[in-house]
């Protein structure tokens, strides 16, 4: 296997942000802690233990109901809602003890819950590790089960894309006049409803 791929996998992650992901991943068969919020039937747990041969795969998914996929060797998954940050750092202790390597967020798609996230588990991101938000473009969706709106160009100063703003003001700090604090992100890359934070 050379390519990323979702074929045949149970999972709704499509070709084009696989070929993303595999351009920024480390090498397959580095030894990588990866934990993903928000896993559905579990799927995309089986495609990253694949891809990651040498991998550790931990899953987190609200709906007990969803879930078909029982625990398998390098798989690990457990019913939490990811804004219980207790509960992610206890899975963050027990799978990650020196961080992990890769953190997924593809679960409520909402900018409150992704930031409660975000925040309780950065700091359980290694140096030089990738934190990747999925679907960010729910702010631009008029639908209540996200937080979007339509778009005026002017009104997005919350949910998602006002989360992601707040992440591109912290990427400025120590790049700018009169900040003194150095970002702890060394880049941030956009693609259509994904963002990719690298550690410093």
């Amino acid at each position: 296997m050379d390519k990323l791929s979702a074929e045949g996998y149970d999972t709704d992650k499509d070709q084009k942000r696989l070929e993303i992901y595999q351009e920024y991943f480390p090498p397959r068969e580095q030894h990588i802690s990866l934990l993903e919020l928000g896993v559905g039937a579990g799927g995309s747990l089986e495609m990253w233990r694949d891809w990651f041969i040498n991998g550790t795969i931990v899953g987190i998914e609200k709906d007990v109901s969803r879930i078909k996929l029982p625990t398998t060797e390098r798989i690990f998954c457990y019913i939490k809602h990811q804004e219980n940050t207790r509960a992610l750092r206890e899975v963050s202790h027990l799978h990650a003890p020196g961080g992990w390597d890769i953190i997924i967020d593809d679960a409520s798609h909402r900018g409150d819950l992704t930031r409660i996230s975000f925040r309780g588990l950065f700091g359980h991101l290694k140096g030089g590790g990738l934190y990747i938000i999925e679907d960010w473009g729910t702010s631009y969706m008029d639908d209540p089960a996200y937080d979007g709106m339509p778009y005026t160009g002017e009104n997005h100063l919350a949910g998602m894309v006002g989360f992601l703003k707040e992440l591109i003001d912290n990427l400025a700090q120590g790049r700018i006049s009169g900040f003194q604090e150095q970002s702890p992100f060394e880049r941030i890359v956009f693609a259509p409803g994904l963002a990719i934070v690298r550690k410093a």
